[in-house]
């Protein structure tokens, strides 16, 4: 068989990965029962396993492994050849398919370097174009750090995750642990919501025990912070939300608080249509046009609130923006009272927020120019 010589070391070892070559161990591997080839010496040098494996006082030492391959039945072939492939060359490819099985892999065979890059990949290369995959295939071993890091990445911004294909690609279990999440970036309807429309999707499935589980939850928070908003209270006939965030590092917002309360009304209706992006200082244009811009990313919430007391704040949480320095998050909003559309709503007199963090700039001013701001806080995190 032709080989290649003038190549680095781990090349050369590598040419023999799963190569018949002077094989003389042989496996059946996954659920195909595959046949793969491996060498005595080499396997048993790198991995204290398949040392013990085959030269210990196992079974597998005794027989010939041609006649009787070695059978393995928890790793799957390509799972199997990038063992093979690290224990060889030092070398494996880890992505969002292979990683949990790969993980695994790496524990049976006390494979330790290979393990610390599993869980590297975990800690920095799951983002969420991939995070549910990694999620869905963490339901057969459960891994703590698995776990731990999709939630993080899910919970961050679960928006994103409970709706569209996204949603209905969960496994029962893996929803089960994002609503049952006790720090969460979106409310209890938005869970309630996303169960539902699971539900109707997975027919077959019971969704009695999630919605008990959201509703049993008392210890819900949500993950960000609150940027308060202090000054004196006065009152303005439809008021409109206008917030410009500029910054010159980099931060994400996921929403914010409006007051919605009347001094003439004890209990109404009131409506809000908020629409949220992030754009490009390079490319800012003045509200009228910015609105008609497709190059950037757009969040619509509508939500209806029935207002009991006096003074009430209404939390809008949409899909995670995230602002750097060259961009500004513009948020636009519009309230209307069912029924009452001239009933004087509460709002501060100026946006003072308290404790801005450093290098963070927001200015709120309603549609008419007015500096009048019903935005009580603003939901955001420093990244």
């Amino acid at each position: 068989m032709p080989f290649k010589y003038d190549i680095p070391l781990a090349d050369r070892f590598g040419q023999l990965v799963n190569n018949e070559f002077a094989a003389d161990v042989f496996f059946e591997v996954g659920s195909s029962q595959r046949l793969m080839y491996g060498h005595r010496s080499i396997l048993s040098v790198g991995s204290p396993v398949f040392n013990a494996q085959l030269n210990g006082d196992f079974v597998e030492a005794r027989n010939n492994s041609r006649q009787h391959p070695i059978v393995v039945t928890d790793v799957e072939e390509d799972v199997f050849l990038q063992i093979l492939r690290y224990i060889y060359s030092a070398n494996a490819t880890v992505n969002h398919r292979n990683a949990v099985e790969l993980y695994y892999a790496s524990q049976k065979y006390l494979l330790i370097d290979l393990r610390c890059i599993c869980e590297n990949f975990f800690n920095s290369s799951l983002w969420k174009e991939n995070v549910v995959t990694v999620f869905n295939a963490n339901r057969k071993h459960e891994f703590p750090i698995v776990n731990d890091c999709c939630l993080e990445i899910i919970c961050d911004n679960p928006l994103r995750f409970l709706s569209g294909e996204n949603l209905t690609s969960l496994l029962e279990k893996s929803l089960e642990m994002i609503v049952g999440s006790v720090k969460i970036n979106c409310s209890e309807d938005h869970l309630l919501d996303a169960v539902s429309e699971w539900g109707k999707f997975h027919k077959t499935k019971s969704t009695y025990q999630l919605r008990h589980l959201i509703l049993s939850q008392k210890q819900r928070s949500l993950k960000c912070k609150k940027l308060l908003n202090f000054d004196g209270y006065c009152t303005i006939n439809n008021p409109d939300i206008c917030l410009n965030i500029k910054t010159d590092r980099k931060i994400a917002i996921y929403g914010f608080g409006v007051y919605v309360g009347s001094p003439d009304l004890e209990g109404y209706e009131v409506e809000i249509s908020v629409n949220a992006q992030v754009i490009n200082q390079m490319l800012y244009r003045p509200f009228s046009s910015y609105l008609t811009k497709t190059e950037n990313q757009r969040h619509t919430s509508l939500t209806k609130s029935v207002i009991k007391d006096e003074l009430y704040i209404q939390e809008i949480i949409f899909e995670k923006l995230t602002v750097s320095s060259e961009e500004q998050c513009l948020i636009i909003g519009f309230m209307k009272v069912n029924a009452f559309p001239t009933a004087p709503m509460f709002c501060l007199r100026q946006f003072k927020p308290y404790n801005l963090p450093k290098g963070v700039n927001l200015t709120v001013k309603d549609i008419t120019c007015n500096y009048y701001s019903c935005v009580a806080y603003v939901l955001y995190n420093v990244l």
